[in-house]
């Protein structure tokens, strides 16, 4: 008799074992569930064998899996929904789900991630949660939006070697009581806090993107009037972000030196949002700023927070491994 370690109104969640190789094979050997989650469209017998083996590590090493799912009362597969490790950003995971077909349209898809999205936020404290899908599942698209996913960018998949629209969902409740204990306030660059927040920011980007920075930021640019550099500190007072923008233009400002040493706490939504409000109140119209391609969460940030990429400006324009983004400060 099949165990559930969790059930919704029509579904059991249960676990994979090395024992469900033909329920494997049934659901991923349908090249019409593959289709879209790789390149050739179809599994091969080894290509299942290796996601099963997969699903049971993720268990054995994290705890997750995406979990077989059954008709609790027949015990038929109905498919797998769960969540996968999201790169190396702690408390967050990529939520997924395949269905066999018999099982298409029939709502089980939205019930079960809703399951599974409480189970995370809930259970595993999760801080975000991120999806993606082929670009011609329509499908997906309309049940990730559904079920309160915000569109974020494309990002590639290797999978399928195509740029996969991917979506971002916040655990709201984790993060607003974690960004109300934190406070943003304009400072001097020139502090030992303020150069040990600069300096951890210049290894982080050598590590991702080969490049520190240093180049593109003299802290005397934001020690004017029409600047600023601020710090994110926490209750106890503690230093844990930075930001900065200087002047381009009388209409135009440019961000700079945005940092947070901990991730999923909304530290750096507070900071880019306290340095929108700033710009606002000097008389900016816009803001804009460079990342580096390679910088993939920068990316996804930006254009989370309503910036649009924009055509390489000065010393950037033919610079291939760079991206640039503007936000409108008017509307």
């Amino acid at each position: 008799m099949r165990e559930f370690f969790m059930k919704t109104e029509r579904i059991g969640f249960s676990k994979w074992n090395e024992d469900d190789i033909d329920l494997a094979i049934q659901l991923w050997g349908d090249k019409e569930v593959t289709q879209f989650i790789c390149a050739t469209g179809m599994f091969t017998n080894e290509d299942v064998h290796q996601r099963l083996k997969t699903e049971i590590d993720n268990d054995e090493h994290l705890h997750i899996q995406y979990w077989p799912i059954f008709e609790p009362s027949t015990e038929e597969l109905i498919g797998c929904c769960g969540i996968r490790p999201f790169q190396s950003e702690i408390y967050s995971y990529e939520l997924g789900f395949h269905l066999c077909k018999k099982f298409w349209g029939m709502g089980y898809a939205t019930e079960a991630a809703k399951a599974v999205i409480e189970y995370s936020f809930e259970t595993l404290k999760a801080k975000k949660l991120y999806a993606g899908h082929h670009p011609q599942n329509k499908a997906s698209a309309k049940l990730l939006t559904k079920l309160g996913f915000l569109y974020i960018g494309k990002n590639y998949y290797k999978p399928t070697g195509l740029y996969h629209p991917s979506y971002e969902l916040v655990n709201n409740k984790e993060t607003n009581i974690k960004a109300k204990e934190i406070t943003i306030s304009a400072e001097n660059p020139f502090t030992t806090e303020a150069i040990s927040l600069l300096n951890e920011l210049s290894k982080c980007l050598q590590d991702i993107t080969g490049d520190n920075g240093n180049s593109s930021f003299d802290a005397n640019d934001v020690c004017n009037d029409k600047a600023i550099f601020v710090i994110a500190r926490n209750q106890s007072g503690k230093a844990i972000g930075c930001g900065a923008f200087r002047p381009m233009n009388e209409t135009t400002a440019e961000v700079k030196r945005m940092y947070a040493k901990e991730k999923g706490m909304g530290i750096g939504n507070k900071i880019l949002s306290y340095l929108e409000c700033q710009a606002v109140d000097m008389g900016y119209k816009s803001l804009r700023l460079e990342t580096r391609v390679v910088n993939a969460k920068a990316v996804l940030f930006y254009r989370h927070n309503g910036y649009k990429e924009i055509p390489n400006y000065g010393k950037y324009e033919n610079n291939i491994n760079a991206i640039c983004f503007e936000k409108d400060l008017s509307t």
